[in-house]
């Protein structure tokens, strides 16, 4: 049992416990070195205080600098015992464990301050050895106030998602902001799902069942009306797309099977005959260029009671005319 034990330094190869121990014990615990009072603090109820500007490291001797901060709390190790972090909470309801980042605009601690639209409240980053040290930032993930106007007991928040392409540092890809609304590739999050892609006349956006199933959409922004454009590619089944089953043109023109539309709908296939149908409950009809290099207004229930071939003749009930009305 210890009371009034002050000491100056020890040195022990075994164990020192203290039963009924009251009061505070300051200074550095086995820092092997005098230090400043209050920097480890052992309270009577038992919890353990570091003060500000000190700090923790398990598993080493010292603490590691990554991306340019010594951090105070560091768990390093070799292996998944020694470099791993669990929670656990044992109680019969339905309530997690926490792990909680808090920002204040205060600069006093445990001082609550109004935070400000853009603060970053906590970042999870992954930071790899690149050989030299550890500052390259290969991905992470950014919580921040969303929030143009915070207020007591009500203040926005939005999450962004960081990759990186082969360089330094990450990029954000995707931003999920106070509104629900989603942005990926850089895009504002103006919508419900707001894509923005990098490459002009790259794919924005693909549905797959398989590599046989692909379904893809592609776009190109450009400050001419006619090169500003929304392509629908559709999968064929054998592994090879139909490109530009649909095609949006800047300048209102709309193509079907076809990349250049130089009308307001332009329909293009491989086949000698193509065709625009018209069905209601009781009847089908169609028009389209038919073979030869006609035009023609066909009914699927009967015949094709109407034919212009190119040289203007006309034919109602054939589909060879041999003459021009006039």
């Amino acid at each position: 049992r210890w009371k009034d034990l002050y000491i100056d330094s020890i040195t022990c190869t075994d164990q020192i416990t203290a039963t009924g121990f009251t009061g505070t014990l300051d200074g550095i615990l086995g820092s092997g070195a005098a230090a400043a009072a209050t920097v480890t603090t052992l309270a009577a109820g038992g919890d353990v205080t570091v003060a500000n500007g000190y700090g923790l490291v398990v598993g080493h001797t010292s603490q590691i600098n990554t991306n340019g901060v010594v951090a105070e709390f560091q768990e390093l190790g070799t292996g998944y015992p020694d470099s791993a972090i669990t929670l656990g909470r044992f109680s019969v309801d339905a309530n997690p464990t926490w792990i909680t980042a808090v920002k204040s605009r205060h600069g006093t601690i445990g001082t609550s301050g109004r935070v400000a639209d853009n603060d970053q409240i906590l970042e999870i980053q992954g930071i790899v050895g690149d050989g030299t040290d550890f500052t390259v930032q290969t991905q992470k993930i950014l919580f921040s106030v969303d929030d143009a106007s915070p207020a007591e007991n009500a203040i926005g928040g939005d999450i962004s998602f960081w990759t990186n392409p082969g360089a330094l540092a990450a990029t954000e890809r995707m931003r999920i902001n106070a509104a629900g609304n989603v942005g990926i590739g850089g895009a504002s999050d103006g919508a419900q799902l707001h894509l923005e892609g990098v490459d002009s006349g790259g794919a924005v956006l693909r549905l797959e069942q398989s590599a046989n199933f692909g379904h893809t959409l592609r776009q190109t922004f450009s400050t001419t009306a006619a090169s500003n454009y929304l392509a629908f590619d559709i999968g064929s089944g054998s592994g090879s797309q139909v490109s530009n089953a649909l095609f949006l043109r800047g300048d209102g023109n709309v193509g079907i099977g076809q990349a250049v539309p130089t009308d307001r709908l332009h329909v293009k296939t491989t086949a000698v005959e193509t065709r625009i149908s018209l069905e209601s409950s009781t009847g089908k009809w169609a028009i389209g260029a038919e073979d030869n290099d006609k035009f023609g207004i066909l009914n699927y229930g009967t015949s094709t009671p109407f034919i212009i071939d190119a040289s203007g003749r006309v034919g109602i009930g054939i589909t060879t005319p041999g003459a021009t009305l006039g």
